[in-house]
């Protein structure tokens, strides 16, 4: 009699563990998707924000460009600087923050994949292969950058000769994105392989 009770317990244990399982299945798309929106309204807000910061920075408040990273140790008079050179160091400092928002319109793209299920794809390696070239890009052209604005505060009588500086964030910059590249290609591989066994099934 004991086994016979013991097995009719056994089909209700096992019977209950599926449906938390499902369960689980079902709350992760819709977390995922959450997330991935948030994401994308972030990452869009740094789209849309970053310019105009950048625009305000050097139209309006000029004086403050001498203490900007970039420049370094790079000593400048205080004072704004004349409206052409201003122009001018709006396009410089657009250009340099060019790779990293191309890097953050890759990850807004690819956050609203995520956002219709498509997680592990062919084209999910492509956007992160894009993030990791824009980060990379970025570690270069930061230094350009302060040579090009060094460049402009001379020019506009507020300094005298150019800097060309190396911070240890690019170098931290340029590996993140390495690594990145590497996960990337990893994923296209991946999302390959996953393509073919699905045509075979």
């Amino acid at each position: 009699m004991q086994s016979s009770r013991a097995g009719d317990t056994l089909p209700r244990e096992a019977s209950t563990q599926p449906t938390g399982a499902a369960e689980t299945v079902k709350a992760d798309p819709k977390s995922i998707a959450r997330f991935s929106r948030m994401m994308e309204i972030a990452l869009s807000a740094v789209l849309i924000t970053v310019p105009i910061g950048l625009g305000l920075l050097t139209l309006v408040f000029s004086e403050q460009l001498r203490s900007l990273d970039i420049l370094g140790n790079f000593e400048a008079a205080p004072g704004p600087l004349a409206l052409h050179w201003r122009i001018l160091a709006f396009a410089v400092l657009l250009l340099c923050s060019a790779p990293i928002l191309y890097a953050a319109n890759a990850a807004r793209l690819m956050f609203l994949r995520f956002r219709h299920g498509a997680v592990f794809t062919a084209q999910t390696a492509l956007y992160m292969r894009r993030i990791a070239l824009g980060l990379l890009a970025q570690a270069f052209v930061a230094t350009r950058g302060g040579l090009a604005l060094s460049a402009i505060l001379s020019g506009a009588g507020k300094a005298e000769g150019l800097v060309l500086a190396i911070s240890s964030d690019q170098i931290w910059i340029a590996l993140f994105a390495l690594i990145f590249l590497g996960l990337a290609r990893v994923m296209h591989a991946a999302a390959l392989l996953a393509e073919d066994n699905a045509a075979i099934v």
